[in-house]
């Protein structure tokens, strides 16, 4: 079962990465160095970012303001 998942995952570079969160990959870079954002370090030391991962991020990134009405 975890092979299936691992042989399911889309791996991202950096430069892929950060284009999908629409940032630069030097903002990329600093996130990873402070340990912000998910990634995989490979065994040649390479990142590597999987998608469903940033995008699981991403929602919990977000926050939602409400809307006061006043009546």
């Amino acid at each position: 079962m975890a092979l299936n998942k691992f042989l399911n995952t889309t791996l991202l570079t950096y430069n892929q990465a950060a284009a999908l969160l629409n940032i630069s990959p030097g903002t990329l870079r600093r996130w990873v160095m402070q340990k912000k954002i998910p990634y995989i370090k490979l065994l040649n030391r390479s990142v590597r970012f999987e998608a469903k991962e940033l995008e699981r991020w991403v929602k919990q990134q977000t926050r939602t303001q409400e809307v006061q009405n006043d009546n």
